[in-house]
């Protein structure tokens, strides 16, 4: 009688010694062996269920692969894209998969896994000796000690500490060794233009004290008339006037209008700009014998005379008629100190006496606040 032996689950009858007729049996289970079981020239191979080695011993090969249509070329486990190598979890609950994901970055449980694509060699050396988290230990580093708005960190007896916030108006600045709120030498605002001309000079604006300005081109007028605060006056040309006797009278168009703040005011006499001499003169009037000459010349503010100046000079006594000086418009120069307001100044003259020619010979007046 014939023993059932079962391949791949389907059992054959294999004849027993003196069995008839045999020769079907052994052909049947010869297929099956020929076709169910593993061959070296490789092929499919469809297992019906799972194998277990068991707890002796494992496989040995030169390469695992998985079964999709496109694994790794090389290495010993070859996968494709997307597949995973997988751990259970500690707490039997779910899966940890280790795969390469579409951006082809190693994926574990979701989270990409840093590497030298993304994280260079040096950026992990950050790390060598890294003992905790490296948050804690910033924290423990610095911890912020500020409590209020407007609170600093300074650096204090080498700790690093609070100072706290100032209060309004008070400015950060350095004490004897650390910073500390105080307040500045001076008070008041300083408020000027957005822009000005480099170097130019700073005036107020207003009496507040606390808005100034870019003072403004000086304003000349050069007929005498009023330039307005912070400008300079300049008479016109005097032209060649002489006085023979005594008494004083005005010199023609030597007057100069000035505004002022109540500052000192700079009176100057200076020559005319023509190519023609400029000067005050004295000569001797008359053939008589005179041994002196001279003349007087007054300066006024409105009614108010600032100053009186003579010009004269002696020799021995003679009729001549030649002795002359002339000397130049610059010898007259004064400062007068008015309080604010608009002034006329202007230039009175004389004969010394009836033997002199009292004279004013193209001369201009400058008037200007100092």
């Amino acid at each position: 009688m014939g023993t059932t032996l079962t391949i791949n689950g389907v059992g054959y009858t294999f004849p027993a010694v003196g069995d008839k007729p045999w020769a079907q049996n052994v052909i049947n289970w010869a297929t099956a062996i020929t076709n169910g079981v593993l061959q070296k020239s490789g092929g499919s191979f469809t297992l019906l269920a799972d194998i277990d080695f068991g707890a002796n011993f494992g496989i040995k090969s030169i390469y695992y692969k998985s079964r999709d249509a496109a694994v790794a070329s090389a290495g010993v486990v070859r996968l494709g894209n997307g597949e995973s190598i997988s751990w259970r979890d500690a707490g039997d609950s779910t899966d940890f998969d280790l795969k390469c994901n579409t951006s082809d970055l190693l994926e574990f449980a979701g989270t990409e896994i840093a590497t030298h694509a993304t994280v260079s060699k040096a950026v992990y050396n950050y790390l060598v000796g890294v003992t905790s988290s490296i948050q804690t230990q910033l924290n423990a580093k610095l911890s912020d000690p500020l409590t209020t708005n407007g609170d600093v960190v300074i650096r204090a007896g080498g700790v690093t500490t609070r100072l706290a916030a100032g209060s309004a108006g008070e400015v950060l600045k350095m004490g004897a060794a650390v910073p500390e709120w105080g307040t500045v030498a001076g008070s008041g605002d300083v408020v000027g233009p957005a822009s000005v001309v480099d170097e130019a000079d700073v005036i107020f604006d207003g009496t507040t004290g606390k808005l100034i300005k870019e003072r403004p081109a000086l304003v000349v007028t050069t007929d005498g008339s009023d330039p307005g605060v912070g400008g300079m006056s300049i008479s016109t040309i005097t032209g060649a006037q002489y006085r023979a006797t005594t008494g004083f009278v005005d010199v023609t168009d030597l007057t100069a209008t000035i505004t002022t703040r109540g500052r000192p005011v700079m009176i100057a006499f200076i020559p005319t700009n023509a190519d023609t001499t400029s000067y005050w003169h004295v000569q001797k009037n008359g053939a008589v014998s005179v041994s002196n000459i001279g003349a007087n010349y007054r300066i006024l503010r409105d009614a108010v005379i600032i100053a009186r100046q003579s010009v004269g000079f002696s020799f021995p006594a003679d009729t001549s008629t030649s002795h002359i000086i002339q000397p130049e418009a610059a010898i007259f120069n004064l400062v007068d100190f008015p309080a604010a307001g608009t002034y006329v100044y202007k230039v009175m003259f004389e004969a010394a006496s009836t033997n002199s020619n009292a004279g004013v010979v193209r001369i201009r007046m400058m008037v200007y606040e100092l």
